[in-house]
């Protein structure tokens, strides 16, 4: 007879912990993996108006993901079920993928790209810090039923994904600054594919488990993109 093991009440709670923990372990490799390899990048270019641009970029990025790590820290205490389905592991892998992309192979940092680059990024965390902002508690790095009542004001008045979107034009904006075809290939093939499946699946969650959900989004279709998506 062949013995089949179960998992014990001891592993499965490891696997919740860990689970829990991941957007803050995921918080800190970002700090060590951007700041090894802008280092090595800054190192390489020297004293040059390529380096500034570069330098102002990692800043700007520094800055978001330590205003972030605050939410992911959070995330630890949380043992409430979500409703993630994979999405945030592969959006984390697409993110990954992209800032390798951009900072390992030779970027050709022109100010042409590098300044609208600055400035969508620079609007990307401004939308996305925005909408955490207004959400407060009810917002969170994984895919949960938020409590009622929904959050309608601001940026909710005008799309159901604000934050999504943030994130979204934040790294549009590190391809062009590190601009090379890897870059801008993880950001169409890899990047934006992983974010509009994970608005997808937080939408549908909500509006399968929320009735009220499915009153707002009449009132605001706009996922992303007002008179587009």
């Amino acid at each position: 007879m062949t013995q089949v093991s179960v998992p014990t009440a001891a592993a499965a709670a490891r696997g919740k912990a860990l689970r829990a923990a991941m957007p803050l372990l995921l918080t800190v490799g970002g700090f060590v993996l951007i700041g090894g390899l802008c280092g090595y990048r800054l190192y390489q270019l020297g004293p040059t108006l390529q380096a500034g641009f570069c330098a102002a970029a990692v800043t700007l990025y520094a800055g978001w993901l330590g205003w972030e790590s605050r939410v992911s820290v959070a995330e630890v205490g949380k043992r409430t079920a979500d409703h993630d389905r994979g999405t945030m592991e592969m959006a984390a892998a697409a993110k990954i993928t992209l800032l390798l992309a951009a900072l390992i192979p030779p970027s050709h940092v022109m100010a042409v790209a590098a300044l609208p680059g600055l400035a969508l990024m620079a609007l990307g965390i401004a939308l996305r810090t925005t909408a955490i902002r207004q959400l407060g508690a009810a917002y969170s790095h994984r895919i949960r039923v938020p409590a009622l009542p929904l959050v309608e004001h601001g940026l909710y008045a005008r799309l159901r994904h604000p934050a999504y979107l943030g994130t979204l034009l934040a790294h549009a904006g590190v391809a062009l600054v590190f601009f090379n075809p890897w870059s801008l290939a993880a950001l169409a093939l890899l990047w934006a594919p992983a974010v509009l499946m994970r608005t997808l699946v937080e939408d549908r969650c909500l509006m399968a488990l929320l009735p009220e959900y499915a009153a707002y989004a009449r009132r605001v279709p706009a996922l992303l993109l007002p008179g587009l998506y």
